[in-house]
């Protein structure tokens, strides 16, 4: 009998061990994450920006190329 509550003992204290082992993993996978979240907003840009920097690039195309247009034409649009 008393190897039986010895085994159990064992057991329960290695799944404690593992259980805190994992808590510990998982906290620190979280603070890492926490952290790559904070860089990705510091360095990268939103979809707005990208939209706004892809609606400003499409407006001076559409200028430069009516210039392009009208020097080809012979209206000198400087």
């Amino acid at each position: 009998m008393a190897s039986w509550v010895a085994a159990i003992a064992a057991v329960a204290m290695l799944v404690v061990v593992v259980g805190g082992a994992v808590i510990t993993w998982l906290s620190k996978v979280s603070a890492d994450l926490a952290d790559h979240k904070t860089h990705v907003a510091e360095t990268y840009a939103t979809k707005n920006d990208v939209k706004e920097l892809g609606d400003r690039v499409e407006r001076n195309m559409d200028s430069g190329f009516d210039r392009i247009y009208n020097l080809l034409k012979g209206n000198n649009a400087a």
